[in-house]
């Protein structure tokens, strides 16, 4: 059933709310901003088809099932000493009374009561039940209100868990609500009740900025006065000004602006709800790109730090090898000269004598470099494995603890987020229990080593790094050295030109070492550029899934954020509308009703000046008894 005049006056506005609200609840899914928002959104969004929707709520025994019998003046709802209510009442109107169960905490009661045929009312269980359902089956009906009616009674006005509750109808959800203070009965004064409505008004004032409008009443007497036809007692019970509030008051006008205006009001709190995750997000992801950043240069820094400290063994071997390169010209001057002609003719005997006299213990001093060297990589690339992981954990225990404190985000954010990150840290555990320091060493050697011996040539058999290094280093100086001993052979009938082929001999030998010493270098050099990369590459496999997750979440936020900020002008746009289209729909209509009816002076209804007073007295709209002023 729908409200009146919605088919005829309000149809393509109640379709443009639908769309626009169907619109957001797609950018809602599509942002992963909780089941539970979109839920309530498609529930607003079926809601405008429903009847004017008025929910009781209160603390277990704040008299809101004395209040429902009371106004209908038939018990409907238990009530007792202790908590009875164990399930939310929906009261609609049926000429034939039943009840209808919707599940295990909701019953439908159909009452053959005129003035539910325009509103649905609903009698909730206690906001502070013990039954954990009943508090959260309270709390998602609550959105669905087009009024709230908060009942608090005058034992135990205004506590801290109806503040509490409070604070999600009229703060979170921005409901309008008014109060009604029950059990004014137990109260020996009319000042004992003042000072109630006083300490509830100004606390409300206090905590939520507006001034309630409260009726101090005893739902109990008005029950026992209807049903003792008691006229006085209903009198003392003050209920006569709720009734009249809720059923004549409060206009079919106030009805349809609460039943339109609330959808649009909620969807414009889910909208800025929304946008301030979408800011929290935004500060997560921006939080998490730094730290990938961070993480980058660190693993840059260190990574040039190792080449940097690498070069100064770099020079180590390449003194080593000049050192060589001069003993060696000092022995071949020596050597070929005519005097040593016998000695230059036994090759194998003048090898043995190079190696013996320039090599020394250059296999030893060279495996000595390796080795430091060796230790001195393995010990930073660990270093550098430590320092991201320290560095990303570090923001990962940072980030839960701040962002946490900043504002909740939605749980399938927070699951994606957590799976993610967590995924990072899994692999970052992962590569450092696996790295094995002396395999890694053994690794790094023998990569150097392998370097050296691919530039001397020699094939690498056998075990013992720096016996190879040794075996491979003396085969290419006896390479070298018989080219210099071929050279001179040459020229071994003509003592005369012995000089010049000494010089030419010593000149090819400088030239050859030389290039070797070039070639030893590029391949040290160019090895261990290769081991940094891939470490560097390593890190980065283990950071980008996370880094291309988060930056396309980045663009993602963005562009909900966007849609959602203009589907928010959009909404308030929609809203002006509709305060337009109620105020020109009454308007006309009381413009029609002036028009087809007189006036009361116009009229002679009575000669008795007396009875003209009271009939002028009941053409005026009566006022509540006794209540505050209506809240903002």
């Amino acid at each position: 059933m729908k409200q009146p005049w919605l088919d005829e006056e309000f149809s393509e506005i109640i379709d443009e709310l639908k769309d626009r609200m169907l619109e957001l609840s797609r950018y809602l899914s599509d942002s992963e901003i909780g089941t539970d928002t979109v839920k309530q959104l498609t529930d607003i969004i079926s809601n405008l088809d429903e009847l004017f929707l008025l929910v009781i709520v209160g603390e277990v025994k704040s008299g809101k099932s004395s209040m429902i019998n009371a106004l209908f003046g038939v018990k409907i709802c238990p009530e007792g000493v202790i908590p009875v209510t164990d399930r939310i009442n929906v009261l609609k109107y049926s000429e034939k009374p039943m009840e209808k169960y919707t599940g295990d905490f909701m019953v439908e009661r159909f009452i053959n009561f005129d003035k539910l045929r325009n509103m649905h009312i609903v009698d909730t269980p206690g906001t502070n039940s013990i039954i954990k359902q009943h508090q959260q089956i309270t709390e998602k009906f609550i959105p669905h209100a087009d009024l709230v009616i908060f009942c608090t009674s005058a034992d135990r006005p205004y506590t801290q868990t109806e503040k509490d509750f409070l604070s999600l109808i009229a703060k979170d959800w921005r409901k309008r609500v008014f109060f009604l203070l029950t059990k004014i009965d137990i109260k020996n004064t009319e000042e004992e009740i003042n000072e109630v409505i006083n300490y509830i008004q100004t606390n409300v004032q206090n905590d939520f900025n507006f001034r309630p409008l409260i009726f101090p009443c005893s739902p109990k007497l008005a029950f026992d006065s209807k049903i003792n036809n008691n006229p006085e007692m209903f009198e003392k019970s003050r209920f006569k000004a709720v009734e009249d509030y809720i059923f004549e008051t409060l206009s079919e006008r106030d009805k349809l602006q609460l039943k339109l205006i609330n959808p649009v009001v909620s969807s414009l709190l889910i909208c800025e709800t929304s946008l301030a995750e979408f800011k929290t997000r935004m500060i997560i992801i921006e939080d998490h790109s730094k730290t990938i950043e961070d993480v980058r240069r660190i693993v840059k820094n260190q990574a040039d730090a190792i080449l940097e400290g690498y070069s100064r063994y770099i020079l180590e071997i390449s003194n080593l090898l000049t050192s060589v390169l001069n003993r060696s010209i000092s022995f071949l001057e020596e050597k070929i000269v005519l005097r040593n002609f016998r000695n230059l003719m036994d090759r194998h005997k003048f090898k043995l004598e190079f190696n013996e006299i320039v090599l020394q213990e250059f296999e030893k001093k060279l495996w000595e470099i390796i080795q430091r060297a060796t230790d001195d990589v393995v010990r930073k690339e660990m270093t550098i494995w430590s320092d991201a992981f320290n560095l990303y954990n570090e923001w990962v225990m940072l980030q839960q603890y701040k962002h946490n404190a900043i504002s909740k985000v939605s749980a399938e954010f927070s699951y994606n987020r957590d799976k993610i990150v967590d995924n990072v840290k899994l692999k970052f555990d992962s590569s450092l229990n696996e790295f094995n320091y002396e395999k890694q060493t053994s690794r790094i050697f023998d990569l150097i080593n392998s370097g050296i011996m691919q530039t001397f040539g020699t094939a690498i058999v056998g075990a013992g790094g720096g016996a190879i290094v040794g075996a491979a280093a003396l085969s290419s100086f006896g390479m070298i050295i018989g080219s210099v001993v071929g050279l001179i052979l040459l020229g071994a009938l003509s003592a005369m030109i012995l000089p010049r082929k000494r010089n030419k001999a010593i000149k090819e030998f400088k030239k050859k070492f030389e290039q070797l010493k070039t070639d030893i270098i590029n391949v040290l050099e160019g090895n261990i550029k290769t081991e940094i990369d891939k470490l560097k590459s390593q890190i980065e496999e283990q950071l980008s899934p996370a880094f291309v997750h988060f930056q396309n979440l980045k663009e993602k936020t963005h562009i909900n954020s966007k849609n959602i900020d203009k589907m928010q002008d959009t909404l308030k746009e929609l809203k002006n509308t509709i305060e337009k289209q109620i105020e020109r729909v009454f308007y006309t209509q009381d413009k029609l009703n002036e028009q087809m009816t007189p006036t009361i002076n116009s009229v002679n209804l009575s000669e008795n000046p007396a009875e003209q007073a009271e009939i002028e007295d009941a053409a005026t709209i009566e006022t509540p008894e006794n209540p505050s002023d209506e809240n903002e």
